[in-house]
């Protein structure tokens, strides 16, 4: 799986109880699985998840709950997705 910076996007101003990360990269194979392992490695709970994808890009949204200071350790996040 490979993942730039850029391509991530991770809004904690999103609501008082709610942050959002975006993913936008090209399409690839476990890509929704290495990313929701990531989540897991940091107990993140997802509330709505909106996957979109065709032949060669996906558009993912995922929000969460403001919890386990997901805000503060952003940067991360970050390294964690990016690979």
């Amino acid at each position: 799986i490979q993942i730039k910076r850029e391509e991530i996007n991770i809004d904690c101003e999103h609501s008082l109880t709610h942050a959002e990360i975006n993913v936008h990269t090209k399409n690839q194979r476990g890509l929704l699985a290495y990313i929701m392992s990531c989540f897991e490695d940091f107990s993140i709970n997802i509330i709505t998840a909106k996957i979109h994808s065709n032949k060669y890009k996906v558009r993912d949204s995922f929000l969460m709950d403001k919890q386990n200071n997901i805000c503060n350790n952003a940067e991360d996040i970050y390294k964690l997705l990016i690979k």
